[in-house]
């Protein structure tokens, strides 16, 4: 309990496990150079240097990350509960990066919710698979939602077996019972 300052050593095999702190992490930014700062549900700061692999917590956690960092991690599990990725970068074609979902699913595992609405829009799109969605969710048959910025489009699906236009979402379904719902 209480706030703490957590410094990982040289190197990129430093790992930190909140599963078992009881309390959700109710928000935490990854910035630049494994900088971290994490909020628990009970008011409680970290501050994190230099680890690049987490475990969150059993509860659900919401996270946010500059997209444009992504390399500087190496692994971010969300564990049990529902867990929430917020990119934070507005991503364009000026700025030279993209992250797509195989980029996300490099990092990230057993994510339920991705919020791309302050990273994606207008001409720019995510591109997501099927095998992205399973390295995501950590499951063959998870769900993915997927938050954008009212526009339901900017977000490419491929391989998918069937579709459902509800209006305010889309859904994607595989053969084998995944899931990507996307969502303005």
């Amino acid at each position: 309990g209480g706030s703490d300052t957590i410094s990982g050593g040289i190197g990129s095999a430093d790992s930190l496990s909140f599963s078992g702190t009881g309390t959700g992490i109710s928000s935490a930014t990854f910035n630049d150079g494994t900088d971290v700062t994490v909020t628990n549900s009970n008011g409680d700061i970290d501050d994190i240097d230099g680890i690049e692999n987490f475990t969150l917590t059993d509860s659900d956690d919401a996270i946010s990350i500059d997209a444009t960092n992504l390399a500087d991690f190496g692994t971010i599990d969300g564990a049990a509960g529902t867990d929430t990725v917020a990119m934070t970068t507005a991503i364009s074609g000026s700025t030279g990066y993209t992250a797509e979902g195989s980029d996300m699913a490099s990092v990230f595992t057993n994510i339920e919710e991705l919020d791309i609405s302050a990273a994606y829009g207008g001409a720019l799109h995510f591109d997501i698979t099927e095998s992205d969605i399973d390295n995501l969710t950590g499951s063959s048959t998870g769900t993915l939602t997927i938050q954008t910025a009212n526009d339901l489009g900017s977000v490419d699906v491929t391989g998918h077996d069937t579709f459902v236009d509800n209006g305010t979402n889309y859904q994607y379904g595989w053969s084998d019972g995944t899931t990507l719902i996307v969502q303005s």
